[in-house]
């Protein structure tokens, strides 16, 4: 079987994953985002609130959306790639029908009417193997609904506007030092203290300029890199199943 087309799109969403940590990293680094930082403390609760100012939609945000809209263009192509070449594989000719059927719980009852359509040339060993894999599955061999969130994910990238990301306080570096008798103090009295606050990015639940939208619940605060990592890993083990290779580790 083909494969270096479809492990070239892997590999290129895991190094455009690696370049999208060092990009966020750098920023949530800057002076610029420091500035924004504020820091309160509470002798008597020994607490230190931290926020984050508001500021303008950053345009990084939107440079960001359209790399993670690669990361996750690249994944799903690969799967519904995946499949022509399993229908090749198998003596057949592969139509614009074919591709990687991706089916959630709430549709597993559909399963047999997608999977005839879209899986139409692949053997039927290689069906269950696909079934087996779906967000539906219980006995799944890994975490199968990150197939679900890619699914999401690719759709609302490519039918419906660019992903929209936002940013979250998660804590601060050395908050839980077991070395220190009192961390509190010592964070209190740390002249860079803001350098310690760990900032994550998240999807956010709406549009920013259209606050009155709908929620979309699917990925709504999960962290993206986290998310994506995710995707990717059960990307590459699902091609492992389905070509009989080891999972990656």
């Amino acid at each position: 079987m083909y494969l270096d087309a479809i492990n070239a799109k892997t590999n290129r969403a895991r190094t455009r994953l690696s370049q999208l940590k060092l990009d966020i990293e750098r920023y949530f680094s800057s002076p610029e985002v420091k500035d924004r930082i504020k820091v309160e403390s509470s002798d008597e609760e020994k607490r230190l609130n931290v926020t984050l100012g508001s500021a303008d939609y950053p345009h990084e945000f939107v440079e960001w959306a359209v790399t993670i809209g690669e990361i996750v263009h690249n994944l799903r192509s690969a799967l519904d790639h995946l499949v022509w070449q399993l229908v090749r594989d198998n003596g057949g000719q592969p139509s614009e029908a074919n591709m990687f059927p991706i089916v959630s719980l709430e549709s597993r009852d559909d399963w047999e009417r997608i999977s005839k359509n879209k899986l139409k040339g692949v053997s039927d060993e290689m069906k269950e193997r696909i079934k087996g894999i779906q967000p539906f599955a219980v006995l799944a061999p890994y975490d199968v609904t990150a197939l679900s969130k890619l699914h999401h994910l690719s759709n609302v990238d490519k039918h419906r506007r660019s992903l929209q990301l936002t940013r979250s306080i998660t804590g601060l570096r050395g908050a839980r030092n077991s070395d220190d008798c009192d961390p509190y103090q010592k964070l209190k009295n740390d002249p860079d203290i803001k350098g310690k606050v760990k900032i994550a990015l998240q999807f956010h639940p709406r549009l920013p300029d259209d606050p009155q939208a709908k929620p979309d619940q699917a990925v709504s605060g999960l962290g993206v890199l986290d998310t994506l990592e995710e995707t990717i890993r059960a990307v590459e083990a699902t091609i492992a199943v389905l070509t009989e290779r080891k999972f990656p580790p």
